[in-house]
């Protein structure tokens, strides 16, 4: 509900701060967790925006599952710094999501075209949500490091 009443309000042009993503980013990252809670965390988060988000409810779970699943392929496959991962997934699933729902209300019959897209809704998002990486994956890893249990050496 933070995202909804405070971080919507966060605006540059008409793009806006995806909070929920970049926490869903930030705990995918985190090496303890596995794909199935991962998975979770994905649904839970999109099955909650999904029913307060103006986007169709299938679009929202379908793209917060796609992007945990692409951010857990990357974190276990490819890179094994988590911060340049996240810097690397915020950009292409923010780019990804953007274009796919632009294009979608495009086809729909929406009133903007691709260039006003582009200029007013996915540069400024991708800006915020690039200026929230580093912030939201600090906080995400001290509050997992309060909450996890400590694993003591024998």
């Amino acid at each position: 509900m933070f995202q909804i009443g405070v971080i919507s309000q966060i605006k540059l042009q008409a793009g806006k701060l995806d909070l929920i993503l970049l926490v869903i980013i930030a705990l995918v990252l985190i090496n303890k967790i596995d794909l199935q809670d991962s998975l979770l965390i994905g649904l839970t988060a999109s099955f909650i925006i999904g029913l307060v988000s103006a986007e169709p409810f299938v679009f929202v779970i379908f793209f917060y599952l796609s992007a945990t699943m692409f951010v857990y392929y990357i974190r276990s496959r490819v890179w094994k710094i988590p911060l340049i991962t996240m810097f690397f997934s915020v950009a292409v699933v923010t780019i990804l999501h953007h274009l796919i729902f632009g294009l979608f209300l495009i086809f729909e019959g929406a009133n903007f075209g691709f260039s006003e897209l582009l200029q007013s809704v996915l540069m400024p998002s991708l800006m915020l949500n690039i200026f929230a990486v580093i912030p939201v994956y600090f906080l995400v890893l001290e509050v997992w490091q309060w909450f996890s249990p400590i694993e003591e050496e024998e």
